[in-house]
């Protein structure tokens, strides 16, 4: 697995007073060329921040899995995105996920993975944390800053 270094995350990392966690994956870099002279060796995450470094790439005859709600589809945005994609001959496949999890399958996934840390984000739960999972939990509050 490797990293692509999408130019507007990288610049907010490196401005932002992040440049270790940039470097962190210097290691792991896969050059645009890479993707561009070889497309079907790559996978990529990729979202509508992301469209300066796309358009750039021009790769035709693809597929993009859209995983997000169909109502953000009507956003300008959103709909640039996709129409990107839809112009250079992509498949378009909508498969929603939920990105919810029970919490078997929480356990389940943390265990598999065994982090060194579990940060609750987006619950209203995040002092239960520390009862369902066996790895160290940390709680933060709202807005409040974890640097590595």
């Amino acid at each position: 697995m490797g990293v692509y270094f999408y130019h507007s995350t990288t610049t907010k990392l490196m401005n932002g007073g992040n440049e270790k966690m940039v470097y962190k994956y210097k290691n792991k870099k896969i050059k645009k060329e890479a993707i561009i002279n070889n497309p079907s060796d790559y996978v990529l995450l990729v979202r509508p921040s992301m469209i300066r470094d796309l358009k750039s790439m021009n790769n035709k005859d693809g597929n993009l899995i859209y995983s997000m709600w169909s109502g953000y589809k009507e956003q300008p945005k959103t709909k640039e995105f996709i129409d990107l994609f839809i112009s250079n001959n992509f498949n378009v496949i909508d498969m929603h996920t939920s990105g919810h999890a029970d919490v078997e399958t929480l356990q389940e996934y943390a265990n598999a993975i065994n982090p060194k840390m579990i940060i609750p984000i987006h619950t209203n739960n995040k002092k239960d944390y520390k009862s369902i999972f066996d790895q160290t939990v940390l709680e933060l509050d709202d807005n409040q800053k974890y640097t590595i």
